[in-house]
């Protein structure tokens, strides 16, 4: 019997000559290794004759590392060979700062380790190390005496041709070696600690925006798994459907990055978690800017993945009230749920292209259509009339929020705001001192409430106001007017301080 840490290597058995009816998987979680002691023990009772222990450092996918002292105590205890698959994770070994993740690999009879991974070496650089002199030698040797004679004038030992089952083949290590040679200890150090660092940064920012979802919340090594979820899924409920859905995201947008040419990102399910993107990080050359580059450009990818979009032109374009719409990527969709098929109204045999009549597709009929208005001031505007709208509306919203942001009688509810809704609280001079506690909460509630009473009075200005959860009544300032300028949004600012000067 093999017993067999996470990675199944079934396939390997079609090769190897052995007689190995059992294995036993046990997949990537950090318990497992206590009822490892259980499955060998349950394989000596069945007659078994356990041999093998192959933990992993570094899954293909999420990046974990196994217990390896652990394991190691066990193969110690039932004399089992001891053996790690380091091919991703290993090159954690060059760095102080991350080695501690392969503890324990010291203690194993055998260890795999790709340096054309981690380290990003020339492919192929696959290495298999062994703390037994001679194993392989024992293992592969057929002693070709036309190849491999005794009496050489140099050290056989280097002569590695028959010490594997593929005899002539270069031995990959070499470029590993020289790479070493050329960037030394250090320059590797510095290489895996900057993929690592670019990997926590990444991980970092996915964790800030509500459009990411992270698979596992703490990657162990450089591999970062993630959701994208579009607006159409944010708030739906997490059941099948939901699932459904997103399984079809992370494909969608691969195609769109693989036809426009910009990235290329892999994806993959994973027992029964739906497709999710997995970043592996390799390359030291990357940038934070890269990072958020590529944050950015899926979220752009995926912005538009929704089957329906509702859409209100008369607010951040300034369309004409009332301007509603709805919007949907799937055909006849609006006529299937509303249609009454009325024969007096909707005939089918019109000169013209019927798709146009509206009635039918939505619950009110004969109501005009209001995208109309925002289809006359697109042909009025332009596109580039309504690009440099919101462009402007975005501008003032940042000039107002840094006005803000370098005075200390306003505080911002939100950092940074992302669309062109300023939240802020006024802070009167008879609080700006109070420690924060649920005194200063109450008199603060009160402040936004009477300055908008005075600025209804004297109509000056209207600016809203409201709480939300457990915040006390701030200012929400939301800007659509592109005839604005910055010189009134100091206006407002200052308006509002001296309304509340006295307060």
């Amino acid at each position: 019997m093999l017993t067999i840490l996470f990675r199944s290597w079934p396939h390997l058995w079609v090769l190897v000559p052995i007689m190995c009816t059992q294995y036993v998987q046990m997949h990537a979680v950090k318990w497992k290794w206590i009822i490892l002691e259980s499955e060998i023990l349950r394989a000596k009772c069945e007659g078994g004759h356990p041999f093998m222990v192959s933990a992993t450092a570094g899954t293909t996918v999420l990046g974990a590392f196994d217990p390896l002292t652990e394991i190691a105590n066990l193969c110690e205890k039932y004399q089992l060979w001891f053996h790690v698959d380091a091919a991703w994770g290993g090159g954690a070994l060059v760095s102080p700062k991350y080695r501690a993740l392969l503890a324990g690999i010291e203690r194993a009879d055998s260890v795999t380790w790709n340096p054309h991974k981690l380290l990003a070496a020339p492919q192929q650089c696959s290495t298999f190390l062994t703390r037994h002199p001679n194993l392989l030698k024992q293992c592969h040797s057929c002693n070709a005496s036309y190849l491999f004679q005794k009496d050489k004038f140099y050290d056989t030992k280097y002569d590695t041709g028959d010490k594997h089952i593929q005899c002539g083949r270069r031995a990959d290590v070499f470029k590993f070696w020289l790479m070493w040679k050329a960037k030394g200890t250090l320059g590797l150090q510095r290489h895996a600690e900057k993929v690592f660092e670019m990997a926590e940064f990444f991980t970092e920012q996915i964790r800030q925006r509500d459009d990411f979802e992270m698979v596992v919340a703490e990657p162990e090594c450089t591999n970062v798994c993630f959701w994208y979820l579009p607006p159409s899924l944010r708030s739906c409920p997490r059941d099948e459907e939901f699932l459904t859905k997103l399984h079809r995201v992370a494909p969608k947008i691969k195609e769109r990055m693989m036809k426009e040419g910009s990235m290329m990102i892999t994806y993959q399910p994973l027992r029964q978690k739906p497709n999710f993107f997995r970043l592996v990080l390799q390359n030291s050359s990357l940038e934070k800017s890269d990072m958020l580059h590529i944050i950015n450009k899926i979220a752009q990818l995926g912005e538009d993945l929704a089957d329906s979009v509702t859409w209100n032109p008369h607010k951040l374009l300034a369309a004409p009230q009332q301007c509603s719409t709805f919007l949907t990527r799937h055909p006849n969709l609006l006529k299937q749920c509303h249609s009454c098929n009325a024969s007096y109204l909707f005939q089918k045999d019109k000169f013209y292209d019927t798709k146009y009549d509206t009635g039918d597709k939505h619950i009110q009929c004969g109501r005009r259509a209001d995208v109309f208005k925002f289809w006359l001031m697109w042909k009025a505007k332009g596109t580039l009339g309504l690009q440099r709208h919101a462009e402007k509306v975005f501008e003032m919203a940042e000039f107002f929020t840094e006005q803000i942001r370098q005075r200390d009688d306003f505080e911002m509810v939100v950092a940074e705001p992302e669309c062109t809704n300023v939240c802020f609280w006024y802070l009167p001079p008879s609080l700006r001192s109070c420690p924060r506690d649920e005194e200063f909460l109450t008199k603060l509630h009160r402040v936004a409430p009477k300055i908008k009473e005075r600025m209804m009075k004297e109509g000056s200005m209207m600016i809203t106001y409201q709480p939300l959860r457990q915040k006390p009544n701030f200012f929400r300032l939301v800007l659509q007017n592109s005839s604005l300028e910055k010189s009134d949004m100091l206006h407002i600012i200052n308006k509002i301080a001296q309304l509340g000067e006295d307060l």
